[in-house]
């Protein structure tokens, strides 16, 4: 190869190597997760738990990802509202997975939100996901399985395991973890 064109080679490549950037990291943009919803109010220590052990401290305004494990501290209060217009309201000293959430306009018979109750309670208002599908709306705890028949209900794991449930509009279908039904 001719010494001066050698020279110049770097120079030349600079310009594809550029592109080749500009791509990668806006298909990395377009990669990521969506939210599933958004914190509106926080009081206290409130922190979310990623599916790969980061743990981010909430504020008003900052994302909730399908995965994410809420936790609340002693004094924690937060509220979320999700993109389909659901929201929750945690209380003190809880934690709540979101397990799966899938909210798609364009397909809303795949739709779903599942979450895991592990301690504490939260009052809840469901969205278009209920909406559209009463069972593909889920709360998981310990001691039984919450479907909605409602729109408005708020539950609360005692430190005893048991659990109390409340409707404030419609109702709630709750599957104890022998099966019972009530």
């Amino acid at each position: 190869m001719d010494r001066s064109l050698s020279r110049y080679l770097p120079y030349r490549l600079l310009p594809v190597i550029c592109l080749f950037l500009i791509v990668f990291l806006a298909l990395g943009a377009a990669a990521q997760q969506q939210p599933a919803g958004r914190v509106t109010v926080v009081l206290g220590t409130v922190e979310a738990v990623s599916q790969d052990g980061e743990v981010r401290t909430l504020g008003r305004g900052d994302p909730v990802f399908e995965g994410d494990t809420l936790r609340s501290g002693p004094s924690g209060r937060a509220q979320v509202r999700f993109t389909d217009r659901g929201m929750v309201s945690l209380r003190p000293d809880t934690e709540l997975a979101l397990d799966e959430y899938n909210d798609d306009a364009a397909a809303p018979a795949a739709n779903r939100k599942q979450m895991s109750l592990s301690r504490g309670g939260f009052r809840a208002q469901t969205g278009n996901i209920a909406r559209v599908n009463r069972t593909a709306y889920r709360v998981q705890t310990p001691v039984a399985a919450i479907g909605i028949r409602g729109t408005v209900f708020e539950l609360y794991l005692e430190d005893d395991g048991s659990l109390v449930v409340g409707a404030s509009l419609g109702g709630v279908e709750v599957e104890t973890i022998s099966g019972e039904t009530g």
